[in-house]
């Protein structure tokens, strides 16, 4: 048995864990990166020290409470006695971090409780083991209470499982003195029994918590202040609703909390701004003052912007907050290398994601607008007059299907759209720009599709010596790119031009039927296509990240648990 399957066998928290969702801008993945890591180390050193001896028989590896265990399942007391064999399924990793084995008699003890909620028996033994004594004791004596008292509260039985599995401490107290008062909490600020349940699926750790009470009185007074619409304990509940991790920020010591909030505060943000922050990333309630004071320093030295480039990157881009300090520091340093201090510092303020995103993203949109007939000056230029520009995957069919239409539409090159309308194309989906303009095509409508109509019209209104500012009968009815992109179906159905080619019903049939349109086939098609030729060009290692960026997009569509698209 490999190092990584032995270290998942004696711990198979550590792969729900590693499946369950993160928090955006959360530093996760490299917490969940070392604790991996020290289990690989763990059970490789346990596997090496299975080495045969001279007669080929494997020697013992495992520490338990009466001996050690040899990893194939011979065994040898500290006195030198055997005591029977121990497999590696039975091994689980404790919450202090050492490799011991499923205490003999617990599968039996716990045997009833499994059948009650249907969940793996084995499964089940191996999460309990990893708890100290007293907790195994009272998930026997109240394990099947507290399960009873859930059901009735409307969890169903597979999230009753995972919850049991995940989170087995919520099950080792009467039900009064956790399960109901902790739930009972959550269930307060308007959550359901379920959407509480899902918190602890999420923050397991949570519910050792003896309450929730003081750390909701120090959210529930930022959360006041921070809007104006409906109550603070209704604001918290929709709060977790939407991020359930946050339930760690409910068993934090309240001075602590109230700390971060503060020292957060005092870099100069509003309320208001710390509360869209935190709707965004709730981790960034988790901020130590120390933590700032670092993420400052990395700012200035790198950079050159302190306290209010901090700020901003907490209200615009939260999700940087959960970068290593190494990390930020590396992406600036590469900013810094191509594009200058200065540069930088102004494309940061503009676009603070640049810090939040691997710096394989931004390399490879100049890669692609070298290719597609920029220079490299003309495409650094195009960054920074608008460094957003940087952010977006060129190499996704999406993008590259919106490239192809304004191509198309306008009659331009590649360049050309690149460096006059780029932000149209990046921030907007297939089906809206794309979708719109084949719609036009279709009524034979483009010729009235202009990058802005607002200069062209004045013009035309001075050719007809009528006032610029005043509309006109007879004008023209032009479609600037801007109504294609940013006006709603129904904005833009309102349109003359639309209106007269059958308006909102005439664009919502169009757009149902999209997919079996010839016309949007093949542009999907030309889309990928362009892919394909821009990924056999762009250098081996920016399409090696591509590749890696896809495929996390990919798992993460299957799994809606996963973290592998947290870039870090």
């Amino acid at each position: 048995m490999s190092p990584l399957s032995l270290a998942l066998a004696a711990c198979p928290a550590v792969l729900y864990a590693s499946l369950s969702p993160p928090s955006a801008g959360c530093a996760r993945p490299q917490a969940l990166r070392r604790s991996l890591g020290a289990r690989w180390r763990q059970a490789a050193s346990l596997q090496a020290a299975a080495s045969t001896d001279g007669r080929g028989v494997p020697e013992a590896a495992f520490p338990t409470a009466s001996g050690t265990v040899g990893a194939s399942g011979g065994s040898r007391s500290q006195d030198g006695e055997g005591a029977g064999g121990i497999e590696p399924s039975q091994l689980v990793l404790s919450r202090r971090g050492k490799m011991v084995a499923v205490p003999p008699g617990l599968e039996a003890q716990l045997a009833p409780l499994a059948h009650q909620c249907g969940c793996s028996l084995a499964a089940l033994s191996r999460a309990v083991a990893a708890e100290d004594k007293p907790r195994q004791a009272g998930m026997v004596q109240h394990g099947a209470a507290v399960a009873a008292w859930l059901r009735s509260q409307g969890i169903s039985d597979a999230q009753l499982q995972r919850l049991l599995l995940r989170c087995p401490v919520l099950f080792s107290r009467p039900v009064e003195q956790r399960a109901g008062m902790l739930l009972g909490q959550l269930q307060g600020l308007g959550l359901s029994a379920a959407e509480a349940a899902r918190c602890f699926e999420s923050q397991p750790a949570a519910a050792g918590s003896t309450s929730f009470a003081p750390a909701i009185g120090v959210l529930a007074e930022l959360f006041a202040a921070g809007s104006k619409g409906s109550g603070p304990a209704e604001q918290l509940g929709s709060f977790l609703q939407k991020q359930p991790a946050a339930l760690r920020l409910l068993s934090s010591k309240p001075e602590a909390l109230q700390q971060c909030i503060d020292s957060l505060l005092g870099l100069g943000l509003t309320t208001a701004q710390l509360m869209a922050a935190a709707r965004s990333t709730w981790t960034v309630l988790c901020l130590s003052p120390a933590r700032l004071a670092a993420l400052a320093d990395v700012l200035q030295q790198e950079l050159g912007g302190r306290r209010k480039l901090c700020a901003k990157l907490l209200h615009c881009a939260p999700r940087v907050v959960g970068c290593s300090l190494e990390t930020v520091r590396v992406r600036a340093q590469a900013l810094v290398q191509v594009f200058g201090q200065q540069a930088t510092l102004d494309m940061v303020s503009t676009a603070p994601i640049l810090l939040g995103i691997d710096s394989s993203v931004w390399q490879t949109a100049l890669s692609v607008m070298q290719l597609c007939g920029l220079t490299e000056e003309q495409a650094m230029q195009v960054a920074r007059n608008d460094a957003q520009v940087l952010c977006h995957n060129w190499l996704a069919v999406r993008l590259l299907a919106n490239r192809l239409a304004l191509q198309r539409c306008l009659q331009l090159t590649a360049g050309q759209v690149y460096m006059r309308h780029a932000g149209y194309a990046a921030d907007h989906s297939a089906e809206r720009l794309a979708g719109r303009l084949l719609f036009l095509q279709h009524h034979g409508l483009l010729r009235l599709l202009v990058a802005e109509k607002k200069e062209l019209l004045q013009q035309w209104r001075h050719q007809h010596g009528l006032r610029a500012g005043r509309l006109a009968p007879g004008e023209p009815s032009f479609i600037s790119l801007r109504d294609v992109c940013r006006l709603k179906d129904s904005q833009f159905a309102s349109l003359p031009a639309v209106q007269a080619a059958g308006g909102l019903p005439a664009l919502q049939a169009f757009l149902a039927e999209l997919d079996c349109n010839p016309a949007w086939q093949e542009l999907q098609a030309a889309a990928a296509a362009e892919q394909a030729r821009l990924l056999a060009l762009v250098p081996p290692d920016l399409r090696q990240a591509a590749s890696r960026r896809q495929q996390a997009a990919e798992h993460s569509k299957k799994n809606e648990r996963g973290w592998l698209c947290v870039v870090d």
